[in-house]
């Protein structure tokens, strides 16, 4: 005779190859969230290269602009600096904030 608690997780039990089959489809899922996050990282770092040294990183959420978002998305971090004549200069760096900029 059966307790109650085992009835009702018996219907619940998968089989081992489909376990295996969902277990490798997160890890292939979470290994290309890792390499996306590994790609945003070193494209903020290629952009942060030849800012000045007059550059302030501000970190901003932006509208997307979709007409039914609501959201705000972000941080993203922006340069802004001035060049010799004056002029208000923008530059889009990226998701993250490089660590050589961290630093100074």
């Amino acid at each position: 005779m059966s307790s109650l608690g085992d009835d009702l997780f018996a219907s619940r039990k998968k089989p081992l190859p489909y376990l295996i089959a969902e277990i490798k489809k997160h890890q292939e899922k979470a290994s290309k969230f890792i390499s996306k996050t590994e790609s945003n990282k070193q494209t903020s770092i290629n952009n942060s290269k030849d800012l000045p040294n007059n550059a302030t990183i501000r970190r901003e959420y932006i509208d997307c602009g979709k007409l039914d978002c609501q959201w705000v998305h972000g941080p993203y971090y922006y340069a802004y600096w001035k060049d010799e004549d004056g002029k208000l200069h923008k530059k889009y760096i990226g998701k993250y904030l490089p660590a050589s900029i961290k630093n100074e």
